[in-house]
């Protein structure tokens, strides 16, 4: 189609020069390649970020439960269930995230404002 289209218009106007000649997809997705790679350089921190706050919380899990070895054993040992003593943790730990996530976003929106 492009080579088509050349040609009719060499053959409408001899002095035509067309120095380069490319497709609509090719031409969007040069204008387009800055934008996704600003994407990806924006994403690629996020992404860390989130990693590096899931291994947070694992970590934080893995100690409560390590350092309440004994309190889990006697509450097993009292007959409470195995999912009963895992979904206590799990609530535990989805209050402290859930507290330190809107302490940290109040504090973060407190010094966008200060800063602003």
């Amino acid at each position: 189609m492009i080579a088509s289209s050349e040609a009719a218009l060499s053959q409408h106007d001899a002095n035509r020069t067309i120095s380069r000649s490319t497709s609509f997809r090719e031409l969007r997705a040069d204008y387009f390649r800055h934008d996704q790679i600003m994407a990806i350089m924006f994403l690629s921190p996020g992404l860390a970020l989130l990693v590096v706050t899931a291994t947070g919380v694992y970590g934080l899990a893995s100690f409560w439960v390590r350092k309440r070895y004994r309190q889990i054993g006697i509450r097993r040992a009292l007959g409470v269930r195995k999912s009963d003593i895992l979904r206590y943790f799990l609530v535990e730990n989805l209050i402290l995230t859930a507290t330190e996530s809107v302490v940290g976003t109040a504090l973060a929106i407190g010094l966008n404002l200060a800063v602003a």
